[in-house]
Order: C-alpha cells, then sequence, then structure tokens
C-alpha cells in the first residue's frame, strides 16, 4: 500500500510547478511549498525507524525541498521505499511517538494516509487530479481511525471529522475523518 500511496501523490508532484509552491492549500495556513516540506520531512522520520536508525524518529525540521521540491519528494520516496523493503516483516519492534507507540504496520498505515491526503491538498491546490483507488485509501483511513482521536484535535495538524453525505467511497471518508471538505 505504502508504494501505490506514494506513485498517487507522486503523480500530483511531478506536475507541481515551482510558480505552483505559493497557492494556498486546504492545510491550514499552508502553502504548496509547506505541505510538500512537510510531506518529505514525514517520510524522512519515518524512514529513520524503518532503516533501524531510531524506534523513536522525529521530523528533521528544516526545509527539505531545496534546491527541486520534485527531486526532494522522489529521494525521500526512494529511501523509505528501500528502507521499507529492508525492514522484514513480521514487524521487529514498535516505534515510539510522542502520542503514543505503533507497530511497524500502523506506521505504515500512518505513512500511507498522511501522503494520500496531502497529495489530496496538493492536487485542490494545484488544479491536478489525483487518483482515488480504493485499497491504498481503505488501508490509510484504517490507521487514521486507530492513531487520530475523533475530537479534540489540534488544527494545524486535522481538524474535527466531517460527517459525509450517504455512503463514502474510502478517499471521501479518509479526508472527511481528518477534517478536509470535500
Amino acid at each position: 500500500m505504502l508504494e501505490e500511496a506514494y506513485r498517487i501523490t507522486g503523480t500530483v508532484v511531478e506536475g507541481i510547478s515551482r510558480t505552483d509552491l505559493a497557492n494556498p492549500t486546504p492545510c491550514n495556513r499552508w502553502t504548496v511549498a509547506n505541505v510538500l516540506n512537510h510531506l518529505v520531512e514525514v517520510i524522512e522520520k519515518f524512514t529513520s525507524f524503518a532503516d533501524g536508525t531510531t524506534d523513536r524518529p522525529r521530523t528533521p525540521g528544516s526545509n527539505q525541498l531545496r534546491p527541486d521540491h520534485i527531486r526532494a519528494y522522489r529521494q525521500a520516496v526512494a529511501a523509505s521505499s528501500a528502507a521499507w523493503q529492508a525492514y522484514g516483516w513480521p514487524p521487529r519492534q514498535l516505534c515510539w511517538l510522542p502520542f503514543g507507540s505503533y507497530p511497524a504496520r500502523t506506521i505504515v498505515g500512518v505513512i500511507c494516509f498522511d501522503t494520500l491526503v496531502h497529495g489530496w491538498d496538493l492536487a485542490v491546490a494545484t488544479g491536478r487530479p489525483i487518483a482515488r483507488d480504493p485499497e491504498p485509501w481503505s488501508f490509510a483511513l484504517a490507521a487514521a481511525t486507530a492513531v487520530v482521536p475523533d475530537r479534540g484535535r489540534d488544527d494545524r495538524h486535522y481538524r474535527e471529522p466531517i460527517t459525509p453525505e450517504g455512503r463514502p467511497s474510502p478517499d471521501i471518508a479518509l479526508l472527511a475523518y481528518l477534517g478536509r471538505t470535500i
């Protein structure tokens, strides 16, 4: 699922021009550049877990996009993919985060939901389509509901859930759960 999430968002990222980087996104107070930088940081953060550097990964906290935002995404994804392929299954350890400890499968889900939701943010901000294949979005939704609380969220990360109409597809359900207005 992780490779599929990277591919879906990568298709959006590949079309982002330097002039798009200043566009506002659905993410509170974040531009396309901010969302892309965050996305690369999250991928790198969890790569340090998968490659065995640490079981308590932290966000790098610097501008990861220079000199080329597309290359930064590609490099982060390549390193992550290699680390997770070498990781081995079943999971060997827990990943310790400030808000709890989680098995590797859940962490892969966290990376998936972060990648897909921010891919959607980038698509909306730049007027590009995003693939909505149900499998990766369903996997990501399961991880989001396991990790992100229903209420009392910090809106810098996720807004309160929105109740979609009818029986939503997995992509709509994930976006609504994480407070995105569709």
